[in-house]
């Protein structure tokens, strides 16, 4: 039960269902501060193919490095100012923030889930 509770939510978070997004890059670094874990910022939205494919890589990101990175999701469509901000020309795009707020890495377009375990553990975050 506890598991469905916790996949219900963090779908709801990825999808950006009731929870506000953060409007600058200094907000996701307070973020980024403020937990303690690394972030990992998905731009893209629902109409891209491959941005609807890292939901569920994202998804799984999330369960498997609990407390460890938190992922954010930037809608381009929802939220164009922002997603201007970061300089997005093509999506998807992931921008990882390391636990001490400082930009690590971005790529753009799809990105498997190990090519992110492996910038993970370039960060120093372990999956176990």
């Amino acid at each position: 039960m506890k598991k469905i509770l916790y996949a219900v939510l963090l779908l709801a978070f990825i999808s950006g269902c009731g929870s506000k997004t953060p409007q600058t890059l200094e907000d996701h670094i307070k973020v980024a501060n403020k937990s303690g874990a690394a972030v990992l910022i998905q731009i893209g939205n629902d109409t891209c193919g491959p941005c609807v494919e890292m939901k569920k890589i994202l998804s799984r990101v999330v369960e498997d490095y609990q407390g460890k990175v938190k992922v954010l999701y930037i809608d381009t469509i929802r939220d164009p100012q922002l997603a201007k901000q970061y300089a997005v020309q093509k999506v998807p795009v992931q921008i990882f923030i390391d636990k001490n707020g400082k930009g690590f890495g971005r790529h753009e377009g799809y990105y498997s889930y190990e090519e992110i375990a492996f910038v993970l553990k370039d960060m120093g975050i372990k999956l176990f």
